[in-house]
C-alpha cells in the first residue's frame, strides 16, 4: 500500500511540474483499448490491451488510467505492464483494484533520449489485463482518468478512448446433413413410387 500511495505521489507531482513549465501539449498520439474476443462465453476468459499508437517522434514517459467495470459482471484475473517504460526495473509500476475499477499507472526512470531508442516504431503495449466473465449480461468495459507524459515531461493531448463491449456467443445453426438430405430424398421417392403404383393398378381394372 506504502508503494502504491508513493507512486501515485510521485506521478501526480510530475503532472503538477509539467503543467507548470510545459503548457504546450503534444498531439497526434493515440490510446487504444483492444481485445481478442468480444463475444465470450460465461466463465470465459478475455485479455483487454492498452495500446500508444502513432508515436512518430514522440514518447511515453509516463501513463495513469482507470479501467471501469462492473465487477458483477467480470473479474479481474491479471495485469502485466508493457515493457517500453523500463519493465518495472528503471520504473515505478504500480496498480490498485477497487470496486468496479482498477487503476494503472508506470512512470519510467529513463532518459527521453534512451525512451526514444526503446519505443522507435508506431505503438508500444502500455499493458495487459486478463478478465473472465461471470454474467451472460452484455456489458463494456471503458478507459478513464487518462494522463500520459511524452517528451519533455509534456502532458499529451489525448482522444477519448472507445471502450470494449463484451457480449455473448452467437450461436450457430447446423445445416441438415448430406446423409439426411440423401435419406429425405429416397424416402420421397419410395413414398412416390409406392402412389404410381397403385394409381398403374387401378388403371389395368
Amino acid at each position: 500500500m506504502f508503494f502504491i500511495l508513493y507512486t501515485r505521489k510521485l506521478f501526480a507531482c510530475s503532472l503538477i511540474i509539467a503543467s507548470f513549465i510545459f503548457s504546450a501539449k503534444a498531439n497526434a498520439v493515440i490510446i487504444t483499448m483492444e481485445t481478442d474476443n468480444t463475444q465470450v462465453p460465461i466463465a470465459g476468459d478475455f485479455t483487454i490491451n492498452i495500446w500508444a499508437k502513432d508515436l512518430g517522434t514522440e514518447i511515453v514517459s509516463a501513463f495513469e488510467a482507470t479501467l471501469d467495470f462492473n465487477d458483477d459482471l467480470f473479474l479481474l484475473q491479471d495485469i502485466r505492464f508493457g515493457e517500453a517504460l523500463g519493465n518495472g526495473i528503471d520504473s515505478f509500476q504500480s496498480f490498485f483494484p477497487s470496486e468496479d475499477s482498477l487503476l494503472i499507472s508506470e512512470i519510467s526512470l529513463i532518459s527521453d533520449a534512451d525512451l526514444s531508442l526503446i519505443q522507435a516504431g508506431d505503438e508500444i503495449l502500455l499493458a495487459s489485463i486478463d478478465m473472465t466473465r461471470i454474467s451472460q449480461i452484455t456489458s463494456s468495459l471503458t478507459l478513464n482518468n487518462l494522463l500520459v507524459i511524452g517528451n519533455n515531461a509534456r502532458l499529451l493531448d489525448l482522444d477519448a478512448v472507445s471502450p470494449i463491449t463484451i457480449s455473448n456467443p452467437v450461436q450457430s445453426v447446423s445445416s441438415p446433413s448430406m446423409f439426411s438430405l440423401t435419406f429425405l430424398g429416397l424416402l420421397l421417392f419410395m413414398v412416390g413410387s409406392k402412389h404410381m403404383d397403385v394409381d398403374f393398378k387401378e388403371l389395368r381394372q
